[in-house]
């Protein structure tokens, strides 16, 4: 259903990503390492994103770090989504700050 939603693939894997770790914020280089997308892509879709209001950025020293935006009017619906596609059902309880 999610990925009908958001069409291309790089941004899906930015939301989820960064939908899954909603506590903690993420830099254009983590993201390129962990999800082996070039910088020139990731960078693209984070500022599609953040325009969009789905995700916010501040600066932290010298890197941009990036994370949902839970004040955005569907953070909730985006998030239950992707909980439900993307978090296994016997979810060790407080992995990743995931609750069962």
């Amino acid at each position: 259903m999610l990925d009908s939603l958001i069409s291309n693939e790089t941004r899906l894997r930015l939301v989820v990503r960064l939908f899954l770790n909603h506590g903690s914020a993420s830099y254009l280089h983590g993201l390129e390492q962990e999800l082996g997308i070039s910088s020139y892509a990731i960078r693209f879709e984070l500022n599609r994103l953040e325009v969009s209001g789905i995700i916010i950025s501040y600066r932290e020293h010298n890197r941009k770090r990036f994370m949902a935006n839970k004040n955005h009017p569907m953070y909730n619906q985006l998030n239950e989504i992707i909980q439900k596609r993307f978090v296994p059902k016997r979810f060790p309880a407080g992995l990743y700050g995931v609750k069962n």
